[in-house]
This record gives structure tokens, sequence and C-alpha cells, in this order.
């Protein structure tokens, strides 16, 4: 995944699809602004109110993030500061819409950054769904990122979570009887996340020819105890919560710091 996609994944919240700009002013609204008018569209090409639309704006060391929700007309509209690196747009339905389905970040597009703009963004329907959850049922907050299959070889994407139920566009050709995973892809740095908790692998299986596949969700990728949906036809996962906790050191014993702006992963691994 492209570099860009991973601190997209790392920090923030809700995100989209199928964004394609419409036409472009020159001029920015007032001396040192600009304004994104966004209309949003479901799946089946109506207006959708209540989505909500982020703008982030990347600075050489920071990143801001510019929220709306759009208009019963399906149109939000934000102004935010000229001047970033890059801004890129995102997209999620309303909370109670599990038909129209969060997109992954690689989804997410550049948008110009020092002038009005008009943008259209229409949404994909969801074919699976989902919802994250602490080990004491709670559900868990905004900003989590979700890996999926991105394809039938099994490639992985990401989106962020909402709070709540939320719905997922796979591939619709996943190989029958493939072992694949789903679940939270937790790193420790996310803002959004206060509580200490572990990426967990739930196996994923898909049956039936593409284009109308049905899916398989298994406690872990032994693939021996399933999963079974709610009512609704949503899964729901629990986010592990973490047992381990330490400082790293150097080889002289000093605590390791990294510098602002840097992150890092640290691998555990079994010894025997």
């Amino acid at each position: 995944m492209k570099s860009r996609s991973v601190i997209r994944a790392i920090l923030f919240a809700l995100l989209f699809t199928l964004i394609s700009p419409i036409a472009n002013v020159s001029t920015a609204q007032a001396a040192g602004t600009v304004t994104k008018t966004v209309t949003v569209k479901g799946h089946d090409g109506a207006l959708l109110s209540g989505a909500s639309v982020l703008v982030y704006w990347f600075g050489s060391m920071s990143e801001t993030i510019y929220t709306a929700t759009t208009s019963s007309q399906g149109v939000a509209t934000i102004t935010v500061p000229s001047g970033s690196q890059y801004m890129e747009l995102a997209v999620a339905p309303a909370e109670s819409d599990t038909q129209n389905a969060i997109s992954s970040p690689n989804s997410y597009i550049d948008i110009s950054s020092d002038s009005n703009q008009s943008v259209e963004v229409n949404l994909t329907r969801a074919n699976a769904r989902f919802i994250l959850k602490y080990v004491d049922g709670s559900n868990a907050e905004r900003g989590i990122s979700f890996a999926f299959p991105a394809n039938f070889k099994g490639s992985g994407a990401t989106l962020l979570a909402r709070s709540g139920a939320f719905g997922v566009t796979l591939a619709s050709n996943l190989t029958p009887g493939s072992n694949y995973y789903v679940g939270p892809r937790i790193v420790q740095s996310d803002v959004y996340v206060n509580k200490s908790l572990f990426s967990w692998r739930y196996g994923f299986r898909a049956a039936g020819i593409a284009g109308s596949q049905t899916y398989k969700v298994f406690t872990d990728q032994n693939f021996s105890t399933e999963i079974s949906p709610e009512s609704n036809g949503v899964f729901s996962l629990t986010i592990p919560a973490a047992n381990i906790v330490g400082q790293l050191k150097d080889s002289s014993g000093n605590n390791v710091s990294l510098p602002t702006g840097v992150t890092g992963s640290v691998k555990i691994v079994k010894l025997n």
C-alpha cells in the first residue's frame, strides 16, 4: 500500500469511494481560504442526506480534518485554509446507512488545494456488513482501521470504521473456499484509539459465483469455529484487549523515543 495510504489508515476515520471532480473555480472565496462543495450520491444514484464529508488538510508535519454533513439535497460545503501541501476528500454514508459502503483509503482523491471546487461523490453498494466491539461489548469508537480482501488473490485493503455497523464493498469474485481474513488492524499511535488493543485476523471465506457470493466469518485463521451474523446480517467482531505493556529501550538500556512526525512498529514473536 502506498505510504500516503498507510498514514491515512493510521490517523483518521470514515471513508468513501469513486469521487469525480465536476468543476474547478480558480479564485478562492476569501484571502487564505478555499471552499469545497460536495454532492453525495448513493450506489443507486439517489442524493444522500446526513453523509459525513471530511477534507483532510496536510501540512509539512501535521494533518487537520474539516468536516460537514450533507443536507437533504445531498450537498455539504466546507471552507478550509489554502496553501496546504495537498488535500484529500472522504465521504461516509449516514450512521444508519449500511447499504452504501465506506470505502478504502486508496479510493481517496487529491483535491485542488488553492481553488474553490465542486465535487460529486458516488458511493458503492455494500455487500458485507460488520460492527467492531470492545471486549466489554460496547461499540468501538470510530477511526479503527478494518482490513478486508481487496481481490481474489487475497490482497488486503483497509478502511477506517465508524462506531456501529458499517458496510464494506468486498471483491465480488473471491475464490470459493479459499482462506481470507477480515478484522481490526490496530495501530497504537492511532489518535482515535486510547485503549490498549490488538489487531486480530478473523477467518473469512466466500461461496457462490462471482457477483452473488455469500460469506462466512470464523473466530480465527484456524477456520474451525464459525461466527453467525446477527439478525440484520451484520457480523459482530470483538477487538482483543492487549495483555503486553512495555517500553522500548536501546542497547544501553535507555528509553527509545521517536522524533515528532515519525511512527514505528513493534513485532512480537513467539519463541517456542
